[in-house]
This record gives C-alpha cells, structure tokens and sequence, in this order.
C-alpha cells in the first residue's frame, strides 16, 4: 500500500483522545469545589462514583472540573493522575451539548480504543475493563438527551457531569450533591481585576465590589465585564456601571477572546438555561424581573425547592398542588410579552418585524387582560410602523389591521372597526390570498361581526350566510371554523328575531361539535350556552335553565370552577333564574359570580362591571333599591373609566341607573335626565339608526310615559316604531314591543280603538307568528288586548281572553310565577265586572293564599 494512504489506518493512543482543555488562565476561587472533588476521588472505589456539578451557565462548572484535571496532572505530561496514592488511569472529556457531539467522541474513543465505533461498544468495553477511569460528561444541557445512556453499567470508573439541568443532581453517588453557586464577592473582585488587567488597589477595589455587586457575583459576567473594560479604551472601572446601562445588550452580547475557547455570551449563556425551562417558569421568570427583582423575596422560591408533595393531604383544595397550577394558569394569562417587547427594542430596533411580533403579543394580553385602552394605543403603532417596514399589503400589516379592527369593535367604536375591515377583506381578497383563503374567510366573518355590533343584520346575515357557504366549500362540513361560522350566522338570525331557524341551526351546531370535538370540548359547550340563550329567547325557561345547569356543570368539569368561561355560565343561568322570577337563586349566583372575577380578572374588567351591573338588576328587580342604586352608580363611574364616556356599556349604565332610580319613585325627573344624556350620546356614538340608539329613545318614552307625558311618549314611539320597522323590519321582536307599548300609550290617552286594532291586528297577531302561541310576550299581548276590551266596555270577549291567559300562563310558567298571579287578579277584577261574584272572591282567595 501506498505510504500516503496509510494516515487513515494510523491509530492515537487513548489517552491521547478526549484530552481535557487547558483551564483558564484567570481562574480564581472555588477552593471548596475543588477540595470536595479530591476528598470524593480520593477514597477507594466500591462503587462507580457520579458527580454532577449543577448550575446555571456562565457560572464556571467546565472551570472548575479543569482546574481540578490540572492542579492533578502527573508531571509525566500523560494523563495519569494521582490522588492520595490512588490514580486514574485514564480521563476522556466528551461534548455533551447534543447526541451528535456524543455519537462523534465515542466514534473517535473506539476507533482508538480499537473495540469498534458505536456508544455501545465504547460503554461495553469500560463495563469490563477494571480500571480507575474517569469520564467527563461536560454542558449536558438537553433536555432531551439521557446522560444514563452514554454512562457504562458497571461498578467501577468514575463520572464528572457538568449540566444547567436540575434533574441531573438525581444522578449523584455517593452521598449528597455539591452546592455551585455563584462566586463570593472576594473571588469575584479578584476575577474582574484579573480580566480588567488592573492592581489591587484601595480605589479599583471599591470600583469593582460596586461592579460585582450589580452583576450578582456571576463567573460569567464579571469576567465579561474585566475583559469589556480592558477592550474599551473609554471605559473603566469608575465608569461601567453608567456605561453598561447605556450599552448593555452589547455588553451582554460580548464575546470572551481568551484562550479556553469559551464561545458563549452572557445573553446566550441565559438563554440557553433559560430555554430548558417550562413556559410557565419562563413567564414567572419574566414577570419577576420585569416587576424588580430585589422585590422578589427569595424565600419563595427556596420554599419552592424544599417543596416535595410529601405534606398534601387527601381532599386538600388548597394545596401547594392546586396553587402551583393555578400559578400556571395566570402566569399564562399574564404572559411575558412585556419582557420580549423591553428586549426587542433593545436588541433590535423599534422597525425590526420581531419588535413588531412583541408589541403585538403585548397588546394581545392588554386586550385579554380588559385593558383595550392600552391594546388599542400599542395596535395603533403596530400598525402604523408595519406599513412603514412591510407595507400595506404585507400579510402581517393585514393582520395588524384586523387586530386594531377587533379591538375597535371591544371599545364600540364598530364605525372605525368597520372601515378597517373592509380594508383588511378588499385587499385580502384583491391582492393578497384570493376570495377562498381561510384568512380572507376569517376576514369576512370578523366584518359580519362588526356589522352585527352596528345593528345592521341584514348586512350581517348575508355575509355570514356567504361566508358558511364557503367554509363548507373550502374546509368541509365539520371543520371547527365551519362550525363557528354556523354558530354566528345562529347568533344573527337570533338578534333578526328568528328564534325557530337560529334554534334550529344551533341543534345542529351542538350536534356536528359533539361529534367532531366531543361532549367536552370549550366549542361544544359554547354550543349548548347559546342554544340555551335562544330556548330563553323562545320563552323556553324551563328547557334553558336545564341546559344551563348542565353546560355549567360540564364547564367546572372541563375548565375548573375559577375560569372565566365557567363563570360566563354561572352569569347565564343567574339571568334564567332571573326570566323565571327566582331572584333570590339569582343574586346568590351573581354575588358569587362576581366575588370570583373580581379575584380572577380584576377589579375593573369589562367583565366584572358587567356582574356588577347584572347583580345591581336583580337587586332592582327584589326592591333592594339602596343597594341596586349605588352599585349601579359605581358601575358607570368605572365604566366611564375604564372604557370611556361613550363607550356603549357606558351609555347602558346610564338607561340602568335611571331605570333603578325611576323604579325607587320620586326621582322621575333625574331618571328623564339621564335617560336624555344617553339618548344624546348614543345617537352620537351609534348613530340615529342603530337598535340601542332606538332602545334608548324606547326606553326615553318609557319614562315620558310613567311622568304622565303621554303625548311626548307617543311621539317618539311612533318615531321608535317606524324606524324599527325599517331597520329590523316588520316582525322583529323589538318591532313589536314598539307596537305593543305604542297601544300602551293610546290606551292611556283613552285611544282605546287605536290601542285594540294595534294590539289585536298587529302586535298578538305578529307574535303569534313569529314567537308561538305560548311565548310569554305572545301571552303579554293578549293580557294587554284584555285590558282594552275591558275599557271599552267588552267584558265578555276580556273574560274570554284572560282566562285564555291564565290556562297559558300556568301551563308555561307556573302557578306561582308572579304573570300567572296577576292574569288571576286580572280576571277576577272582570268577573266582578260581570256581577260573578262568587268567581271573583275564589280567585281572588287563591292569589291571596300565595
């Protein structure tokens, strides 16, 4: 063979493979380590030995098992090394960091040790070769990678590990594992002078305990800091710490350039442990420091290590179990994105796309947290700087777009959501995806949502009904946005007033998400919360509150009794009880309910005002007027703080207020008032057209009404009629309640043939067909077209009616509901009108008895 072909067969020596690294030549300190590893190695082997040394990076583990190779190293120059008499025979050093760095030193070790290439042989061959070796594992770091693996079985041979990962001190033995923390203040003022090039004196003493005192006495970054100052000719040790403020990602970022070929910053060191831990951990993390550090006590987390389960008793709820996922829960909720954002802008401008991604995800958690002020100023520059840095079209300036859009829309300014949508849909569809990309369906379905907040549900209806058509189209029948898609369409043709086809097609929803998600699944319960919503609308009580009962329950299965969702539930069966007069069950439910997201959201989320504002109706609603008026009261001024003074709740807690403050009597006129302010704002934010602006002017005649101002009340409500019919059209719900309390009013004006030809032509007829014949509106109708035939002197046909009514009203809602006590009043009133005395003094017996 050739001389020159034979370099492949040449075979290195053993001990000549693997070799350790020269240590440092600033090591300072860690003198106890050092004498902890000789005392452990030093005593005679009846078992393999492991040693895991356990930090964070940049903390000087590899240094330390290096100063330790060479303060042992015989003087022979071969790796021979004695301890007290008793010597390895060999030592081989393996990059840990991966399996492929691994798989490359057992590769190299037995092609020397010639027992073949493979983990396995390598290991084989050290199990049965009885000799004192010492193998270091050093930056296993992955927490992927099982050191046992690459560990031989046997009872001999000797293991130093180096790793960020705490499981590995499971892996020590003998005895217990050493303490590696971070240096003492000494060793870290001898290690920055040292790298510094600067004498020990009085003054660079001082500069430098100032210097590692900040920098928490890491290896890492004092060394780092030594070597900057000895760099930068303008920086010194008097001056760092103001330098360092100024310049710190690129200090953080600076690379050692000595000759231990150390290749990790004190950025990347971080990352790298801090990339090992859970999210959850991530974001605690994140959010501690962000808050302050030296505010964080560290006993909390030292009662955290000792923590083992060992003192959790069966049925404990509040054990440090349930705390710790409960931890989990809001650090998620919380998130870190106010961490990255600081981060990003440092290190890599504000203009930098990932800055964007920051400011987005922080904007994201505002929005989830209530905060929609905050969300809404953040989105505003997001979108502003994406334009600038990626253009108009650019699909994540699209998306900045509809994130802005979508927050509009929390805030009621729907207006401005809906010239930004159909921006993001025009250049979506034109320019961008094409009419059948998911993200421009999605962009489709967000416009109908916004026109559905404008009151425009026609335009809503066609959209969404255009939008399932090619969800169905492009995804399939059961796909999960396909059937979001069928649940919003539902919600629209419930706010149209077609209860029947919104029930219709919300069974079928439930239905297709049992059967794709299952019973459990968020979407499938969200599925059964909304159809129960519509069995309420349809005036089926009974068949809502069972649903609700039972959605509730599955809630607290599924998510827990504290999630939101859950107490969304909680929220919707209290308004059923409500709708069946069980107020008391109520307001236990919503006092609850509020309790829980005051401790949940907050104080001030939208969310809890709205409990408040929902308790304070019960309150109403059992003559506790102090209390309903004063948290209404607080209720509006949080509102008008937290989403401002035209925000559409606001505006609602105003018709509330003034409601409660009208039902308590003798503040008619601060009821009229309030009820004026917020017609004003409403038209003013919604516009003359939209169904709250007409829900106030309703509600405004209302009150004219109740003040005897009967000719202002019908005005408007001819007014309030006429636009209803023309934006909701003729058989919408609200429609009719226009007409019914239209009648109302002629009735009061003594226009009794005007208030019996509306309500007997139109408004009983109407409901009749549009909610049924058992509706408890339907059975309003004919109780009000009673009491006008009654004071038109048509006693007969009343008493006929009524006692229509009162069969109705028991069959639906009950003997005892407070409807079917009054048909009785009602109808006795009659009989006694028709001279049936003995009838009337029954009935009225019976009311009296409940």
């Amino acid at each position: 063979m050739p001389a020159e072909s034979r370099t492949s067969d040449l075979i290195v020596p053993p001990s000549q493979v693997l070799m350790c690294p020269s240590p440092t030549q600033y090591f300072v300190g860690r003198q106890d380590i050092l004498n902890q590893l000789v005392r452990i190695f030093s005593i005679p082997a009846v078992q393999q030995k492991v040693v895991p040394l356990v930090a964070t990076g940049g903390t000087g583990k590899t240094q330390v098992v290096l100063q330790f190779v060479a303060q042992n190293h015989s003087r022979s120059g071969i790796i021979v090394f004695w301890l007290n008499s008793h010597r390895f025979s060999n030592i081989w050093f393996f990059n840990a960091t991966s399996k492929l760095a691994l798989l490359a030193n057992f590769n190299e070790l037995g092609k020397a040790l010639r027992v073949g290439e493979q983990i396995e042989d390598v290991k084989k061959y050290l199990a049965r070769t009885q000799e004192n070796w010492l193998c270091i594992f050093d930056n296993a770091d992955a927490d992927k990678l099982y050191i046992k693996d690459y560990i031989p079985s046997c009872n001999h041979g000797n293991i130093i590990i180096t790793s960020r990962l705490g499981d590995t001190i499971q892996m020590a033995f003998p005895g217990p594992h050493m303490h590696f923390g971070d240096l003492s203040k000494e060793d870290a003022v001898e290690l920055l002078l040292k790298h510094a090039h600067e004498e020990h004196s009085e003054e660079n003493e001082h500069f430098a305990m100032e210097i590692v005192d900040a920098l928490g006495y890491h290896a890492l970054a004092v060394a780092t800091a030594g070597a900057y100052i000895y760099k930068a000719p303008i920086c010194k040790l008097e001056n760092y710490l103001a330098y360092f403020k100024r310049q710190q990602t690129k200090i953080l970022n600076y690379r050692l350039k000595t000759v231990d070929n150390y290749h990790e910053t004190v950025f990347s060191t971080f990352k790298l442990s801090f990339d090992q831990l859970s999210y959850a951990t991530q974001c605690l993390i994140q959010i501690c420091g962000y808050l302050h550090p030296v505010s964080i006590p560290i006993a909390i987390f030292t009662h955290a290590a000792a923590f083992t389960g060992e003192d959790i008793r069966p049925g404990d709820s509040n054990s440090p179990t349930a705390a710790m996922e409960y931890m989990n829960k809001l650090v998620t909720l919380l998130h870190k994105e106010s961490v990255r954002l600081l981060w990003a802008k440092k290190e890599y401008g504000i203009n930098h796309p990932d800055t964007l991604v920051c400011m987005s995800y922080l904007a994201s958690t505002y929005s989830s947290l209530g905060k929609f002020n905050a969300a809404e100023q953040l989105q505003e520059e997001v979108l502003s700087l994406s334009k600038k840095v990626l253009g108009d079209s650019h699909h994540k300036t699209l998306s900045s777009m509809g994130n802005l859009a979508n927050t509009y829309r929390l805030l009621g300014k729907f207006n401005a959501a809906e010239q930004l949508e159909e921006e993001v849909l025009s250049l979506r569809k034109e320019e961008v995806l094409g009419d059948n990309h998911p993200n421009t369906l999605n962009s489709m379905a967000n416009l109908a949502s916004t026109y559905w907040s404008l009151g425009k549900f026609n335009a809503a209806e066609q959209l969404e009904e255009e939008v399932l058509s090619l969800y169905k189209k492009v995804l399939g029948d059961n796909h999960p946005d396909t059937l979001s898609s069928m649940a919003n369409l539902a919600s629209t043709y419930w706010s149209l007033g077609k209860f029947n086809a919104a029930e219709q097609l919300q069974e079928e929803v439930l239905s297709l998400c049992q059967k794709v998600l299952g019973d459990n699944h968020p979407n499938t319960l969200a599925s059964m919360a909304s159809l129960a919503s519509t069995y309420w609308s349809l005036g089926k009580f009974s068949a809502a509150e069972q649903l609700e009962e039972e959605v509730l329950s599955l809630y607290k299965k599924v998510l827990g009794d504290n999630h939101p969702d859950t107490l969304s539930s909680m929220a919707n069966l209290a308004s059923t009880y409500k709708s069946l007069e069980m107020f008391n069950a109520a307001e236990q439910l919503e006092e609850e309910v509020l309790s829980l997201r005051k401790k949940v959201l907050g104080d001030n989320h939208p969310d809890t005002l709205s409990s408040m504002a929902n308790l304070a109706s019960t309150y109403r609603s059992l003559e506790k007027f102090n209390a309903a008026e004063q948290l209404q009261e607080e209720v509006l001024s949080l509102r008008k703080k937290v989403l401002g003074d035209n925000h559409p709740d606001t505006l609602s807690s105003m018709a509330n207020l003034a409601s409660i403050i009208f039902t308590h009597g003798g503040f008619w006129k601060q009821a009229e008032r309030i009820e004026e302010v917020r017609l004003f704002w409403t038209k003013k934010v919604l516009g003359d057209n939209h169904p709250d602006t007409l829900s106030s002017m309703a509600n405004l005649a209302s009150t004219y009404r109740s003040l005897g101002k009967f000719n202002a009340a019908e005005q408007l409500e001819e007014e309030v009629l006429s636009l209803r019919k023309k934006v909701l059209g003729d058989n919408h719900p609200d429609t009719l309640n226009s007409m019914a309390n239209l009648a109302s009013t002629y009735w009061s004006l003594g226009k009794f043939n005007a208030a019996e030809q509306l309500e007997e032509e139109e408004v009983l007829s109407l409901r009749k067909k549009v909610l049924g014949d058992n509706h408890p509106d339907t059975l309003s109708s004919m109780a009000n077209l009673a009491s006008t035939y009654r004071s038109l002197g048509k006693l007969n046909a009343a008493e006929q009616l009524q006692e229509e009514v009162l069969s109705l009203r028991k069959e639906v809602l009950g003997d005892n509901h407070p409807d079917t006590l009054n048909s009785m009043a009602n109808l006795a009133s009659t009989y006694r009108s028709l001279g049936k005395f003995n009838a009337a003094e029954q009935l009225e017996e019976e009311v009296f008895s409940h």
